[in-house]
């Protein structure tokens, strides 16, 4: 080989290493090249996460079998259409954004399935179901037989055995679950209400004995921080520390009256109480009831409550006009701040610090950090019963039409899955890792596989 050639093959041995090097290094450091536009361009990535993992992509039509999480890197910065697909699922799609040197991220991607069935479970009426132990997904459930009231605990789990308790006299409207093997049983006959509490589920006392009056509503409960079998129990707006019950007896102390409502965080509760015809916010500790409770704020109007969430620093509340408010307290000078007026009810998100709330048609999310709601979907009928599927990036909900299953990433629109379909749904329950349903409709129980 001559001198010439040598040098001709060295000269583009070197041009080709060199152009790959450079690429190399405008690859990993975030750069590549735009021949449309004849330039050098900062990309961006898209990062996926799904479940289930192992999934088929599709970017702008480019298909590639992943596994997730996963990152997508050197993408021109714009707007990329991307499917995410597997064999028997339905295929979800959403058109993301692409920013020059920033991720895009999309977590939590869920794949529901394409075909989901309902299967009939039980053909018995259940006036009332509650979790009893809901990480074990155990029910206590009021159930309706050959006109009879039978009280009963199951496991919603396909094939379980029932565990009779006990025959009830008239019918049942309410259950208040105070643990797992404690409960409050309303029960109505043609001449009474009574409201009797079983512990270890066993019948002992009607929580009359305790008030002396007629119990009209029990209004929320929460176990004591100390002591599993002793509860902090709101009846009529009277606040109760219920420490021992036997056959004979229910030995309980009166804590506060004319009191809203009451929340519980560690060892310091939160009360509502109307005093001398104003309304106080208290903040007061469970070890020491007779320690003098600190006044957090007097608040605007006359005016009933429901608190949502408390903590060191902000009390979120629910107004009986319907107004969602934000109480930022400190030592110096509290404040009471409007969060949105319209609202139905809300549900706090205890693991990511997000409050979600709705009026008859719309659901919204607001973040407590930005101080922002983010309407989620509005829809064409009312909404009755609303939570939270997973604890960071879904809802659901069920309407007139069935029950569905809604993200909340609003970008390209939040996308919804209908996982029932069908009126007249009365209950439902998530369980198996958000992967099954089980929807009480008709005087039927379902289980659904949705994932």
């Amino acid at each position: 080989m001559g001198r010439k050639v040598r040098i001709l093959f060295f000269s583009i041995f070197a041009t080709i290493f060199f152009a790959v090097g450079i690429s190399i290094v405008f690859y990993f450091s975030g750069h590549t090249y735009d021949f449309k536009n004849n330039t050098v361009v900062d990309t961006g990535s898209i990062v996926l996460e799904t479940a289930p993992k192992e999934v088929t992509v599709s970017i702008d039509g480019s298909e590639r079998m992943i596994k997730t999480p996963t990152v997508v890197n050197n993408l021109l910065p714009g707007n990329y259409k991307i499917t995410i697909k597997k064999e028997d699922y339905a295929p979800w799609e959403k058109t993301l954004n692409v920013t020059a040197q920033e991720a895009t991220v999309m977590r939590d991607i869920l794949l529901f399935s394409e075909k989901i069935v309902p299967e009939k479970f039980s053909e018995n009426e259940y006036p009332v179901m509650k979790y009893l132990v809901p990480e074990k997904n155990i029910v206590i459930a009021a159930v309706k037989k050959n006109n009879e009231t039978y009280l009963e605990k199951f496991t919603l789990k396909k094939d379980e055995d029932t565990e009779h308790i006990q025959t009830i006299p008239g019918d049942v409207s309410d259950i208040t679950v105070l643990s797992k093997n404690d409960f409050i049983v309303k029960q109505k006959t043609a001449d009474t209400t009574n409201h009797m509490l079983y512990v270890d589920e066993k019948e002992k006392k009607d929580i009359e004995t305790l008030t002396g009056n007629p119990v009209k509503n029990i209004q929320r409960t929460f176990p004591h921080p100390d002591d599993a079998n002793r509860w902090l129990i709101l009846i009529d707006e009277k606040l109760w520390d219920i420490k021992e019950i036997t056959q004979d007896e229910i030995t309980a102390t009166e804590i506060d009256d004319n009191v809203d409502d009451f929340i519980l965080k560690g060892r310091i509760f939160y009360t509502i109480q109307h005093v001398n015809e104003k309304t106080k916010l208290f903040e007061k500790s469970t070890l020491d009831t007779k320690k003098i409770p600190k006044l957090i704020k007097e608040l605007t109007g006359d005016t009933h409550w429901k608190i949502i969430n408390a903590d060191e620093e902000k009390i979120y509340m629910i107004s009986n006009k319907n107004e969602l408010v934000n109480i930022i307290y400190d030592a110096e000078k509290p404040e009471e701040k409007l969060v949105t007026a319209n609202v139905m009810d809300a549900v706090w998100n205890e693991g990511h610090s997000r409050l979600l709330w709705w009026n008859n048609f719309e659901l919204w999310v607001f973040d407590p950090i930005e101080e922002k709601s983010t309407l989620i979907t509005r829809q064409s009928t009312p909404l009755h019963d609303v939570r939270w599927y997973t604890p960071e990036s879904h809802i659901i909900f069920s309407d007139e039409k069935g029950i569905h299953i809604i993200e909340t990433d609003t970008r390209d629109a939040a996308l919804s899955t209908t996982v029932f379909t069908g009126e007249g749904v009365k209950n439902f329950f998530v369980t198996e890792k958000e992967k099954e349903l089980w929807v009480y409709q008709d005087s039927q129980l379902f289980l659904e596989r949705v994932r």
